[in-house]
Formats: C-alpha cells, structure tokens, sequence
C-alpha cells in the first residue's frame, strides 16, 4: 500500500490510527532517530506528535530537526513517516483539516 492509499485511507474512515500504524516511533525529542534512519534520498517527512496516546500535532518538513523546534508544545513522543517526493506538504494539509488537533491552529501547508 502506498503512503497516498493510507493517508486516503484514513480520512476516509476518520481513523488517525491507520496513518500511525504505517509510522516510525520515536521518543527522542532531538531527533536522533531520524537523522539515523534517513538517507540522503529522502526529500522530507510527516510527522505526529502524541501526548497522551492521542495526535496533538502534525506538522512536515525537509528539515531533519523540525521536531526540535517543538519545545513549546506539550508531548510525549512522535511518528513520523518517510516521503521520497513532496507529497509530505498536500497530505500534511488533508489530514490537519481532517483531524483537527489541539496544536494545529495556524496556516495549514503551503499546497492546498
């Protein structure tokens, strides 16, 4: 199954938990787990912020410290998956206007 299937996927059944199963766990706040499992052929990631086993962010970037940069908000650990394209931007904006989390209240992406 593709990263669009899923995403498609969980929209259509309003079920975060299907993107997440596809996910990445990580518990390191700086990032180290990326910076070790991505190469240089990636182009970005999506990534999910949890507190509480509940998504209180999404976010992307081609950044590999991005997540760092969230010290303000509050969480316990995050998912992220891997994108070889810059699709990471239009499903970072599909599923923030589907989920609604408690940290994404500001412009969603550059792509709608």
């Amino acid at each position: 199954m593709s990263i669009n299937e899923i995403i498609n996927k969980s929209i259509l059944k309003k079920d975060i938990n299907i993107v997440l199963s596809f996910c990445v766990k990580s518990q390191d706040y700086e990032t180290n787990g990326i910076t070790t499992f991505l190469g240089n052929q990636y182009k970005g990631y999506l990534y999910f912020l949890i507190k509480d086993n509940l998504v209180v962010y999404i976010g992307c970037s081609e950044n590999r410290n991005r997540i760092s940069g969230h010290k303000n908000k509050d969480y316990d650990f995050f998912y992220y998956l891997i994108y070889e394209n810059y699709d990471f931007y239009k499903d970072e904006t599909k599923l923030i206007k589907t989920f609604k989390t408690k940290y994404n209240k500001c412009n969603l992406s550059k792509t709608n």
